[in-house]
Parts: C-alpha cells; structure tokens; sequence
C-alpha cells in the first residue's frame, strides 16, 4: 500500500486488525477432519490453536490459508512428496538426516495427529515469511495431508 501520511497508516492498521480477527473468526470453524474448505486437510489441535491465536499475524494468516488450499487441491494430483510440492507450487522437503537422527531434534518435529496419535511430521512447507514453516504427513493413498504444526522454524542440527 502506498502510505504517506499518518492518517493512511492508522487505516492501514485498521484493515489489518479486521484481517487479522476475520481469519482468527475463520479458523475457529475449522475442525480436525471433515471441513468444507479443506475436505482433503486434516488439522491437529495444535496447529489449529496456533491458527486461532491473536498473536498469529493477519501476514502469517494470509500465508498459511494460501498453502492449505494449495495442499488441499494438490494432495489428490500427487503419489509422493516431490509431486506434492510440484502440483501445490509449494518448497516442501523433509529434514536433514543429522536432524533427524538427532533425538532431541527429532522430538521437536513429533505432534499429535488426531487418529493416528504421536507422529513425526518431518516434511515442511517452507514458503512463509519470517522462516516459519508448515509441518505436514501425507497420506497418498487416501489423498490427505495432515498438518501438525504452523510457526517458528524448529531447530535443526546446523544451528
């Protein structure tokens, strides 16, 4: 937006804020499976609080709800990550195997899934600003990508 004045930032922030608790009002109807917008999505408790929360920047919405309609369109057309990534238009990958075989750092990438329990969700999507990532298991066989976390990029071995 082009802002020159006071008064042009003050309703900028406005819009943002009205953004902002849209999305958050948007969220909070979203359950764990069986939604109308994302019938191929499955979400865990965890990443929906995260999506419901205030302190989710109306930046951070707008990202995350772009890569979850690309996920759920996608996961249908794919029989693998690499075609995941390919027909979401997303940079997905997996974790480093000194990450991985790091078990501390393992740990941190284990969430709950809402059938399945404790799972590790090693693959990310990483298109969002401020190096936050998306940590998702997909199910090619019934076409559904399960998201287990959304926020800050998780420590990895190089760090």
């Amino acid at each position: 937006p082009n802002i020159c004045t006071l008064s042009h930032m003050e309703l900028f922030l406005v819009g943002l804020e009205k953004e902002q608790q849209a999305n958050r009002d948007y969220f909070k109807n979203i359950e764990t499976e069986n939604n109308i917008d994302f019938p191929n999505l499955i979400f865990s408790h965890t990443v929906l609080k995260t999506l419901r929360s205030s302190t989710l920047s109306a930046i951070d919405q707008r990202y995350a709800i772009r890569a979850l309609k690309q996920l759920d369109s996608a996961i249908a057309l794919s029989n693998n990550i690499t075609e995941l990534a390919t027909n979401a238009n997303l940079r997905i990958s997996g974790e480093s195997a000194p990450t991985m075989d790091n078990n501390r750092l393992k740990r941190l990438r284990r969430f709950k899934h809402p059938t399945l329990g404790n799972q590790i969700f090693e693959d990310h999507v990483k298109n969002f600003p401020n190096s936050k990532r998306m940590h998702i298991i997909s199910d090619y066989i019934n076409n559904t990508v399960c998201i287990g976390y959304f926020g800050n990029h998780l420590k990895t071995s190089s760090e």
